[in-house]
């Protein structure tokens, strides 16, 4: 993954320290073109699964170099003995290998679309092979381009069509893992051997070999599978990420009334007794891997805390903390030995979650304390915690529930 912003950084670290010799001036319209190419280039490369750079050594512009006012005495034709000869042109032997490995398809395209212009007057080819030269330098000879001709036909050589189907193969699985679909190895070989009969690479038999260097390119690996979704959520991921837009909008209007410590937000949040990874290193072909923990209740029990924060970034106190007990109190022999804090108020459930009664009795010992002459309250869509009696009798109190599924987004206290 490419980050922009590292590239522009070390696009300017390059120019102070090779272009030191330029001072910094008023920027022209010029540079604002230069400047408008670059980004449109940067962005292509951004959209792309993959790309490739040519360069290309020249110090003319394409129409300085056109040869209209010479008679090109022949004919436009795709052969090679039809193509200028050029007596003092160094004809450096090329094979198949060089075509495939030093020039694109889509550079291939650009050197004949530019030999094979048509003047519109004169209805001959606009282009003579010394202006077609030196506008392509990489180009060797002439015999060049009517090879390039037969790749274009054949749909490039062989090397560019392995690289079409890597591309096409690597989109489908971008494609696949975008809606969650689980892929293996003998989709991708699929994926494959299909896009290759299409186009006509017969000998391509996505071999191991093959499977082994694409995983290998694109960061491919197999992973072990810690969440599952219906179809319903894949397909209502549009709808979550604008549900979230719209409420981003619709909230900053409202805020501009508040000041940023009149603007509160509060979440429940489960903390597991004892935390445990879930993932760890082992040997290879282990049967069954062990994890060890001091208490298997302490592993899969949790107790909830509810903090409330404001816009400004500041805690809030009391904390509210409900911790699990099976009888759903707290037994007086755990309140002689329990510390007690200021700055937390202590309850409890057989589930260690709130009921709509422990809600409120947060709303009373710890919202109403810190309310101020005005205040915007942000919560999630727990049922419990969006109930309007818990809110009944609050004045110049307003509260905001954030759509579900879009708190991993938007809420202030779980981005």
């Amino acid at each position: 993954m490419i980050n922009p912003h590292n590239v522009l950084k070390v696009l300017s670290n390059l120019i102070s320290d090779k272009l030191f010799r330029y001072s910094p001036s008023s920027i022209n319209p010029d540079e604002e073109h230069v400047a408008s190419n670059f980004y449109k280039c940067l962005e292509s490369i951004l959209e792309s699964t993959s790309h490739i750079f040519e360069t290309e050594n020249t110090l003319d512009h394409d129409d300085e170099l056109d040869d209209e006012n010479i008679e090109d005495p022949l004919p436009l034709t795709s052969t090679d003995e039809h193509l200028d000869p050029i007596k003092d042109t160094v004809c450096e032997p090329i094979d198949e290998y060089n075509l495939q490995n030093h020039f694109s398809l889509d550079y291939m395209k650009r050197v004949v679309d530019y030999y094979d212009e048509i003047n519109p007057i004169r209805g001959k080819r606009k282009r003579k092979w010394r202006t077609a030269k030196h506008r392509f330098q990489r180009v060797p000879n002439p015999q060049c381009i009517a090879r390039f001709r037969k790749y274009i036909e054949a749909g490039g050589a062989k090397q560019h069509k392995v690289d079409n189907v890597d591309i096409y193969v690597y989109d489908q699985f971008e494609h696949a893992r975008h809606n969650f679909l689980s892929v293996h190895d003998i989709d991708l070989r699929r994926r494959g051997l299909k896009k290759a009969r299409e186009l006509n690479l017969n000998d391509f038999e996505a071999s191991e070999g093959w499977l082994w260097s694409f995983k290998y390119r694109h960061g491919i690996c197999t992973r072990k599978i810690t969440k599952l979704v219906m179809k319903k959520v894949v397909e209502s991921q549009e709808e979550i990420y604008q549900s979230a837009k719209n409420f981003v909008l619709e909230t900053n209007k409202i805020i501009e009334g508040y000041t940023p410590n009149q603007v509160l937000n509060t979440d429940q949040i489960g903390v597991e007794l004892e935390v445990h990874g879930g993932r760890t290193l082992t040997h290879s072909g282990e049967k069954s891997t062990w994890g060890s923990v001091r208490s298997l209740w302490a592993a899969t029990h949790a107790y909830t805390i509810q903090p409330i924060t404001t816009m400004d970034g500041c805690v809030l106190n009391p904390l509210y903390m409900c911790l699990k007990e099976v009888s759903g109190r707290i037994g007086d022999n755990v309140k002689k030995n329990l510390f007690h804090a200021k700055n937390i108020v202590l309850t409890c459930s057989k589930s260690g979650k709130l009921t709509l009664s422990l809600v409120t009795y947060w709303v009373n010992q710890c919202l109403i304390p810190n309310l101020q002459s005005r205040t915007l309250l942000l919560v999630d869509s727990l049922p419990h915690q969006v109930h309007p009696e818990v809110y009944k009798g609050l004045k110049h109190f307003e509260y905001r529930v954030i759509p579900p599924k879009t708190t991993p987004i938007i809420q202030p206290l779980d981005v």
